[in-house]
């Protein structure tokens, strides 16, 4: 499973930019935020402060140096209401060597953030270059979806709130925690009698909810087409 999680990431992560210059784009704030960093294989919890943030990435300082390419999972406490935390998914992309035997890791979301998001770390809402936009925008959603864990032995059928949408991507509010980079395979219900549109995807985004549910941002396999899109929202 982990090994197909981490192809199927690598194919999402792929339709991001990838040039430094893009990703450069992203207003960064500079924060002193303590919190943990868990690589997907292992789970092995490392203390971590987190650097800068932008809509795009985040940047690490460990005690352990990890190799580029490995997916991990970020917990953030919430700079609002420190009762809740946030789990993000993310891709480390280089790794430098401090002077005191820590590493600098630079790391790419797997999902970028929205202004309520950044706004998690403390950033603020500020406009991107000039020519910046995100990939695709989120229609807000109100309706309901089945979804089934993968791999999954004894094929439970779940149901979940779908809050947004995009070609991309999904928003849930799921009533149990999953961790990010599950798999996932989603049934959208469409308007005009049309079947159910069953799509795979995996979360990358991860927040506990006051109401003991959990936000759950989640990446397609594939983009959904136009015709798909309006025949959802």
């Amino acid at each position: 499973m982990l090994e197909r999680t981490r192809n199927f990431i690598r194919q999402i992560t792929r339709k991001t930019s990838n040039s430094a210059e893009d990703r450069r784009a992203h207003p960064r704030f500079d924060t002193e935020i303590e919190t943990v960093c868990r690589p997907v294989a292992d789970g092995e919890e490392h203390k971590a402060i987190i650097r800068d943030v932008s809509r795009s990435g985040v940047k690490l300082l460990l005690d352990v140096e990890l190799v580029p390419g490995t997916m991990v999972r970020v917990d953030v406490p919430h700079a609002v209401n420190s009762a809740h935390t946030v789990t993000l998914l993310a891709c480390v992309m280089r790794v430098i060597p401090e002077s005191d035997d820590r590493w600098s890791c630079g790391c790419m979301f797997s999902l970028e953030l929205n202004d309520d998001e950044l706004a998690i770390f403390g950033g603020k809402k500020v406009q991107g270059a000039h020519g910046d936009q995100r990939a695709w925008i989120r229609h807000p959603v109100r309706a309901m979806a089945e979804y089934r864990v993968l791999p999954g032995e004894d094929d439970i059928l779940l149901t979940a709130e779908v809050v947004n949408l995009s070609p991309a991507g999904v928003g849930l509010l799921l009533d149990r925690h999953l961790d990010p980079g599950s798999v996932l395979s989603v049934s959208l219900h469409r308007a005009k009698d049309k079947p159910d549109l069953s799509m795979l995807a995996s979360i990358v985004y991860l927040t506990d909810c006051s109401d003991g549910r959990w936000a759950a941002g989640c990446n397609f396999i594939r983009e959904l087409t136009h015709e798909e899109l309006k025949s959802i929202v």
